[in-house]
């Protein structure tokens, strides 16, 4: 378990002074302090004040600073209302902004625009759309810079770093921390330094790291109790509890880890009651559910997941509900409720599709769970009959002993007719059932040969050893399909220049329909290839616009969006430089005992929200003993170890490290056992592609 990242606004009206409302409405920059004595009164004459500004001055700057000022009041407690301010805002400056050229105004409605983009990207991020996210905190920043804005540009890069930590991307989300940390110094802000500290936190503790994360949360957690700042301790103690939680999980668990989780999520439960803040007492009540589960307690694990529940669907939060989903489903499969065990997971599974899509797990875990509880209710059936012959032996027996002599004779010659004639039935149902599953077994050979067939074709699309040979020499592949055939797939080519172009991909879905989708790829890249394309960014170009041409007339209203992830390693003649492109895929290179990542661009190679940018192409230098690594998500996406999670790509690289210095075949072999270890009795949940060489 982990706890999310929270990103939060900055834009919040002083509460100082309330006659002096309807001056602060003018000036969007001003921030809230945590709600006091008299908090209700306080908001109900701001939101009263503002609405009252929105219908006096319609369709002006006033206007679109109130909108946005009423968003960071609604951001707790009604989060969809946000959209819809934020928008009206930004409506409002788009007219605005012809024909203004004072500077004032300009730097106002630049201010009003960047803060709305922010609360959009807020937005965004709870409902689990990452891409329109990032693009709306983006926006912000760029605005913020343009007006040197530095206490909102502190801002946007503290909820950008988040936004990365989320995603795992730890390089890029440190970055953006750094900046953030440097202009909160430069300003003296002591809350918004406790936010990053805060968010620098939960960042080390995704990455198993719970000594340092401890020491910056509880760094926040004096700065927000100094300052006195409710919101701010609460959300502390909201990931002070997960620390705590998950160091019992991970080391020898002890009482005291326990009773400091729970104290703390308790008192971040009342904190957030108190300031009425339902996102945060939704995912606040789903740990202390979690915890109670973990504990065993079954009952307190359901009455805090019906109450985080309730409060995520009544404010439409897609991760949180997704999070309960799976605890109720470890609830009702503890109780043997397994019918709504079923229903639990289904939802939890679509929901994950849905925000991180990955199609690989859903299939697998749906159709095991149909299965044990079929198996289940059969048993239960089985029992119920029994129960019933054993019944109506014994009244027939009561009946036998009542009769006359006479009644017994009639009653063995009927019994003697019953049971020839089911004798009859029972042999001519013997012989269909026969027939059936000779057709059944014939029917299943045929479509094994068949994919048996296809798999045959598949293979001779990718590299041959012998290409692969001349042109890395010392190297080692794992490819281990899902199923028969693989969505994954590895091509290569010599150039005529002496250059070697290495091809390792994942293309959307796996088994069949992955295959198919694989050679329609490779026949895109042997394309782009024709075209005459000398790098390996055009090369993914070039790549991209086949796929999405040969798609878009599949019969959808927006065309196809499938294509794949990958990687495409150019080498030059003399194999001493190496040019990169990725799509979504990271490429390793071990050197001197240190492990070098590059990243790729985070797009796929088909039609998608941003396949109007170009990709990108990075030009390495390499040196005699370099070991590279190109691989597909299907090895750290496997489920499996004691706890049934992920094996994670800290725990590859680590295993990368160790291994770099073997020779190939070694490497092969500790990869492969690696793999299975870690999967044990779970079934494999992707297609795995993992190729390695060393430069002589």
């Amino acid at each position: 378990m982990k706890n999310a990242l929270r990103i939060t606004f900055n834009f919040r009206i002083q509460l100082g002074i309330v006659f002096a409302v309807f001056f602060s409405v003018f000036f969007v920059n001003s921030s809230f302090s945590a709600k006091g004595v008299s908090e209700e009164v306080t908001d109900k004459v701001i939101i009263d004040s503002l609405n009252k500004v929105i219908a006096e001055h319609p369709n002006t700057l006033e206007a679109a600073s109130a909108f946005v000022t009423l968003s960071d009041l609604y951001y707790h407690s009604r989060i969809d209302t946000v959209m819809f301010l934020c928008e009206k805002a930004i409506g409002i400056t788009n007219e605005f902004s012809t024909g203004n050229s004072n500077s004032n105004s300009t730097t106002k409605l630049t201010r009003i625009r960047a803060q709305a983009f922010n609360n959009i990207g807020y937005v965004y991020d709870n409902h689990g759309q990452r891409a329109k996210a990032i693009e709306s905190y983006t926006n912000a920043l760029k605005l913020r810079e343009k007006i040197e804005d530095k206490k909102g540009m502190a801002e946007s890069l503290s909820n950008i770093g988040a936004f990365y930590s989320n995603n795992h991307n730890i390089p890029q989300a440190l970055q953006f921390y750094q900046r953030c940390l440097l202009l909160r110094a430069e300003l003296g802000d002591k809350k918004g330094l406790a936010k990053v500290y805060n968010n620098l936190g939960t960042l080390f503790e995704n990455e198993g790291d719970h000594k340092t994360s401890l020491e910056h949360f509880l760094r926040s957690l004096k700065i927000y109790e100094a300052l006195g700042d409710e919101y701010g301790i609460s959300d502390v103690c909201l990931s002070l509890g997960s620390v705590y939680f998950n160091r019992s999980d991970t080391t020898n668990p002890t009482q005291a880890d326990f009773t400091n989780a729970k104290s703390y999520y308790l008192r971040s439960l009342q904190l957030f009651e108190k300031l009425d803040d339902k996102v945060n007492q939704a995912q606040a009540l789903w740990s202390l559910g979690y915890m109670a589960y973990y504990q065993g307690s079954i009952a307190d694990a359901k009455k805090y997941a019906q109450q985080s529940m309730q409060l995520a669907k009544a404010n439409q939060l897609p991760l949180i509900i997704m999070n309960d989903a799976r605890l109720f489903y470890l609830i009702y499969d503890e109780e043997k409720k397994y019918d709504q065990a079923l229903q639990q997971h289904v939802l939890y599974t679509t929901l994950h599709d849905s925000i991180y899509n990955e199609e690989s797990t859903r299939k697998a875990i749906q159709t095991s769970m149909n299965y044990e509880f079929e198996r289940k209710q059969e048993a239960l059936q089985l029992d119920e009959d029994k129960r019933e012959a054993l019944q109506e032996a014994e009244n027939r027996k009561q009946r036998i002993i009542l009769a006359s002599i006479s009644i017994v004779l009639l009653l063995v010659l009927v019994l003697v007719a019953v049971v020839y004639r089911n004798l009859k039935l029972n042999q001519r149902n013997t012989k269909i059932i026969t027939q059936q599953k000779a057709l059944v077994e014939q029917k299943h050979r045929e479509i094994n040969d068949s994919i048996y067939y296809a798999e045959r074709i598949q293979r001779s699309f990718l590299a041959s050893h012998e290409l692969l040979k001349q042109g890395l020499q010392d190297y080692f592949i794992l490819f281990r399909p899902q199923a028969i055939v693989s969505g994954d797939f590895y091509w290569a080519t010599n150039l005529s220049d002496g250059g070697f172009i290495l091809v390792t991909a994942d293309s959307t879905g796996h088994g069949v329909p992955g295959a198919i989708m694989s050679l329609l790829n490779i026949s895109s890249i042997e394309k782009a290839l024709e075209r005459g394309v000398s790098t390996a960014d055009e090369l993914l170009n070039q790549t991209r616009t086949a796929i999405i041409e040969r798609l878009k007339k599949d019969g959808s209203a927006e065309g196809g969006r499938d294509g794949m992830d990958g990687s495409v390693l150019w080498l030059s003649p003399d194999k001493h430089t190496l040019s990169y492109a990725g799509a979504n895929s990271p490429l390793w290179i071990v050197r001197s005992g240190k492990l070098l990542e590059f990243s790729p661009d985070k797009m796929p190679v088909g039609k998608h929200d941003k396949d109007q940018l170009p990709f990108t192409s990075q030009s390495i230098p390499l040196q005699n003993g370099d070991t590279i690594y190109t691989f597909t998500d299907g090895f750290p996406d496997q489920f499996g170890g004691p706890q049934g999670k992920k094996y994670m790509y800290k725990r590859l690289k680590a295993l990368v490290l160790e291994v770099a210095g073997r020779p190939m075949s070694e490497q092969n072999q500790r990869f492969n056992q690696a793999f299975d270890d870690w999967k044990g009795n779970h079934d494999q949940v992707d297609d795995v592609t993992l190729i390695g060489f060393r430069l002589l």
